[in-house]
């Protein structure tokens, strides 16, 4: 865990060097129109989104009017790192479960450092670790604490299992990392849900093991 901090630290001072503020509010959502809270309305101008029309107010006759929105002040991000028994490949201290694991740590510290509030979910074919999404560096050390110290229960992957196990916890639009190999099947149909409903990031684990006998 020492050395896995230290490595972290490293990053960190690169991290802190691509973030302009670290003030709450400035970080500008990636989500517009009906995602975001309802601020006030305004007359129509040509190339605004039909679908921000305030049909309500529109039909009282005085003209096309649209909502116009206010950014959430903090963002929700939730990090799926696949923990399952394929990732246990590649060369030693530096598998695929590692590189995600480090993955999964340095863009936690990120987010919480842009005070977004960060959630966990490790998996393999059940939930394994889920921390609630919150915010500050205690909060970040307990995610990382989670994320070396686990040993997983199974050595399966349900893909599936997870997606919609994060579906059902997350009551609000989120942005989503999801950390996996992707060795399973039948789960497009959830991924495709979640990244209509949640801005979705995903990073495919490979070593060269895998298509090429060493």
């Amino acid at each position: 865990m020492k050395d896995i901090l230290k490595k972290l630290r490293k990053y960190e001072i690169r991290v802190r060097k691509a973030i302009n503020s670290q003030m709450q509010g400035d970080f500008h959502s990636i989500f517009k129109g009906s995602g975001l809270e309802f601020d006030d309305v305004r007359a129509y101008q040509y190339g605004d989104d039909v679908r921000t029309i305030d049909w309500n107010v529109t039909a009282k006759g005085h003209g096309t009017f649209v909502k116009t929105f206010i950014e959430e002040k903090e963002q929700t991000v939730l990090f799926m790192l696949d923990v399952s028994a394929s990732g246990e490949i590649g060369k030693a201290n530096h598998q695929k479960i590692d590189l995600g694991k480090e993955i999964t740590a340095l863009l936690t510290m990120s987010a919480v450092k842009e005070s977004s509030s960060v959630g966990l979910l490790s998996f393999s074919d059940q939930k394994e670790t889920y921390i609630k999404p919150g915010k500050g560096m205690k909060h970040s050390y307990e995610i990382l604490s989670s994320i070396f110290s686990l040993n997983p229960i199974s050595k399966k992957t349900n893909l599936d299992h997870a997606i919609r196990f994060a579906l059902g916890m997350l009551k609000r639009r989120a942005v989503i990392f999801l950390i996996s190999d992707f060795i399973d099947e039948d789960y497009l149909h959830s991924l495709k849900g979640m990244a209509r409903k949640h801005d979705l990031v995903v990073i495919q684990l490979f070593d060269k093991r895998e298509s090429n006998m060493p």
